[in-house]
Formats: C-alpha cells, sequence, structure tokens
C-alpha cells in the first residue's frame, strides 16, 4: 500500500509504522540511558565507580580510611529562648550517634549558655544543659566560642562546663572542612 504525504510521494506504510514506533524506541533508549546513570550513581555510594560492569578504584575519601561519616551541628540560638530549635537539635544529635555517625557540636553566639551550670530551664521544660553532658559522656566532643563567653547568653564570664572545650573560630573552621555535613540550628 503506497501512502502520499507532504515529506514523499511515495512512502510505504511499512515506513510509516516504523516511524510511528520510534517515539517508543527513543522513550526506551531514555530510560534505559536513565537507568544505567541510576546504577552508576548507585553503585559511587556504595564504594566505587562503575563503567562497563568494571568496579573502579575511586572510593569515598571516609572508607579509604575506614573511618564514620562525620556530621558538624552548630548552635547560635539562646537554649531557653521559647522555641525547641535547640532540644530537636541535641535530638538528632543522639540519634546521628545512634545510626553509627561521628557528631562534634560547636556553640557560638547566645548557645553558649547551653555549655553553662548556671543556665537553668524554665519549669516544665527539657534540661538542655543535661543532654548536653549526656552527648559528651558519649564522646561527642564539644566545642564553644572562647570570644562569646565573656560577649554572649544571658550568663555572660560564667564558666563553662566540663567536657566542653573553648575554642576558636579557627577550629570552627577546620570542623568544617573535615566533616561531611554541617547543620545550623
Amino acid at each position: 500500500m503506497q501512502v502520499t504525504n507532504s515529506y514523499s510521494s511515495n512512502v510505504h506504510m511499512s515506513c510509516w509504522r516504523k516511524i510511528d514506533l520510534a517515539p517508543h524506541y527513543f522513550e526506551k533508549s531514555i530510560l534505559g540511558t536513565a537507568s544505567r546513570i541510576i546504577r552508576r550513581i548507585n553503585s559511587t555510594i556504595h564504594g566505587g565507580i562503575s563503567f562497563g560492569g568494571e568496579k573502579s578504584t575511586l572510593t569515598p575519601k571516609r572508607e579509604r580510611e575506614n573511618l564514620m561519616a562525620n556530621t558538624l551541628l552548630v548552635f547560635n540560638r539562646n537554649p531557653y529562648d521559647g522555641t525547641d530549635i535547640t532540644w530537636n537539635g541535641l535530638r538528632l544529635a543522639d540519634q546521628l550517634l545512634s545510626v553509627g555517625l561521628e557528631v562534634n557540636i560547636f556553640l557560638m553566639n547566645d548557645s553558649v549558655d547551653l555549655a553553662r551550670d548556671a543556665a537553668t530551664p524554665p519549669e516544665g521544660y527539657f534540661d538542655l544543659g543535661k543532654m548536653l553532658k549526656e552527648l559528651i559522656g558519649r564522646s561527642v566532643c564539644v566545642k564553644v566560642c572562647g570570644t562569646c563567653k565573656v560577649r554572649c547568653g544571658l550568663h555572660k564570664g560564667k564558666p563553662y562546663f566540663e567536657g566542653a572545650q573553648e575554642a576558636k573560630m579557627t577550629e570552627l573552621a577546620q570542623w568544617i572542612k573535615e566533616a561531611d555535613k554541617v547543620i545550623s540550628f
């Protein structure tokens, strides 16, 4: 059977069938390519880059060094400011430890009160200082801005409790450089 169209005066019907199916072949080709890309991404995430079924020797730095992933939590707010932001951050730190991540905490601005025994919770509220001490007891490294000690918080100039290390911005910068994830509260 012959068909006439504007592109050609004589096109066989079988050609039209092939052309008509072309979008389906094209979709399969795109889906196949997308599937291959996703497999490569998953392979990268789970230990190497896949090229044609072979595993590359390229692996993430932490995996090469057999280290846990490192998460840095940076707190800025007064711990008892009427919100649950600090409380939720400390709860997240606890959960990150529970799933096997290394957690570091840096306190700056008004959040430095969190590392002071002088800061007490309002009636009926969680003792955030106690929560922080429990995290320190679970090997969480807590550093507190030294400059903020005299400038920030409701209890300016009061000492930090044991386990909270006074630190400088250079130490925060180094922690940020080394961290796999940085979360700010």
